[in-house]
């Protein structure tokens, strides 16, 4: 069917000039809906895309800025939704437009620092959404305002909400990605803040105390910061492969019983070492036995990983194998030790046999049981 978005455009543009006399939960939905068309239709939006900045910035402008009266956080919500939408087609990157670019990423911060009292959530996580899809078009924004962001996303990434939680940790890694892909272009000029991340980093990780969640944001880190260190001085990317073995074997080669939390950890743990080893010279031999035993339990685990996660888990497996490839004949010992500890612990599961629904995992004792009284145990290795 041949929808008419010009039309559809202007009737649902044209509410906007009698924006007062509508419901804030009908202008909410309007400044989103007209986002959205941008991003689905963009051919069709070509002539309309500045009205509509134009229309989102002068909107949020008034709710966000008036030192009277408090903003209207539906409309707050709608806009940054709708600017979302829009920017997937229409980008507004600093290099293209740094006035726009910068209003709209300080409205974006004002977002997911709220100085009022919040009963919901919408304008934060959009605000956080914002910043996990378009982070690339904030470049020199998010270097100028480093430190504050890490900040105020770590404390999102440590709500008791839930989607707020999930949101904050998506901004995060959009927001650190960016940052070492613009710290690794001159590693040196920027290396006051390099060495602010790996010092929030390495603080994390030798905190005994530190949350599952907290790890997985040092974990991936030290991952992405690994080129820039590497750029500044190879003995400080030297320094990440050690705290991270080490780490590892505490968590995984050390203690009696392996917390489930952990286990869901290890692929970031082994995607970071990974990482870590493509920028390393010479990988040191003391540790090639830890890391085989990482990915034996990496492999030992798999069954215990959900759907979503195992090809997670599959990639850093195959990652780490392609970092080693580079570094000589290490790899071939590597390689006939991880297959076969990996298939003596694969030929030890539970088979899933073909029709059979996958269901709840049971654990592997309530398995075993099973196979004992001579029924087929319902694990997660397919036949």
């Amino acid at each position: 069917q041949d929808f008419k978005i010009g039309e559809i455009f202007n009737k649902f543009y044209g509410e906007l000039a009698q924006k007062s006399k509508l419901p804030d939960t009908v202008l909410e939905k309007v400044y989103e809906l007209l986002g959205v068309l941008a991003e689905v239709q963009p051919t069709e939006m070509l002539d309309n895309s500045e009205k509509l900045f134009r229309a989102y910035l002068s909107e949020l402008k008034t709710q966000m800025t008036s030192a009277t009266r408090e903003p209207k956080l539906l409309v707050v919500s709608g806009c940054l939704r709708g600017l979302i939408a829009l920017m997937v087609n229409f980008t507004k990157s600093v290099e293209e437009d740094p006035k726009t670019s910068k209003e709209i990423f300080d409205y974006a911060m004002k977002a997911i620092n709220l100085q009022v009292d919040i009963k919901r959530y919408a304008v934060p996580l959009a605000g956080l959404r914002l910043f996990t899809l378009h982070a690339s078009q904030f470049s020199t924004c998010l270097m100028d305002s480093y430190q504050t962001l890490f900040e105020m996303m770590s404390k999102w990434c440590g709500h008791s909400n839930a989607e707020m939680k999930k949101g904050g940790y998506a901004a995060l890694e959009s927001f650190l990605k960016e940052i070492a892909l613009q710290v690794a272009e001159n590693a040196h000029l920027h290396k006051d803040k390099l060495q602010y991340f790996m010092q929030q980093f390495y603080d994390i990780i030798r905190t005994m105390e530190s949350s599952t969640k907290e790890l997985s944001i040092a974990i991936r880190g030290y991952g992405l910061f690994a080129a820039p260190c590497k750029a500044v001085n190879s003995q400080y990317v030297d320094f990440m492969y050690t705290e991270l073995i080490q780490r590892c074997k505490q968590m995984y080669l050390t203690e009696a019983d392996t917390e489930d939390d952990n286990v869901y950890q290890l692929p970031s743990f082994l995607d970071s070492l990974a990482s870590v080893i493509f920028h390393i010279d010479k990988i040191p031999g003391v540790y090639t036995s830890v890391l085989e035993r990482l990915l034996v339990v990496q492999i030992d685990s798999f069954p215990q990983y959900s759907v979503r996660m195992q090809p997670v888990c599959c990639h850093s497996i195959v990652k780490l194998f392609i970092a080693l490839a580079g570094k000589g004949p290490v790899l071939w010992n590597f390689i006939s030790t991880v297959v076969h500890q990996g298939l003596i612990r694969v030929c030890s599961k539970p088979v899933l046999l073909p029709g059979e629904g996958m269901g709840k995992a049971e654990p592997w004792s309530n398995a075993r049981q099973s196979l004992d009284n001579g029924s087929v145990a319902a694990g997660k290795w397919r036949a």
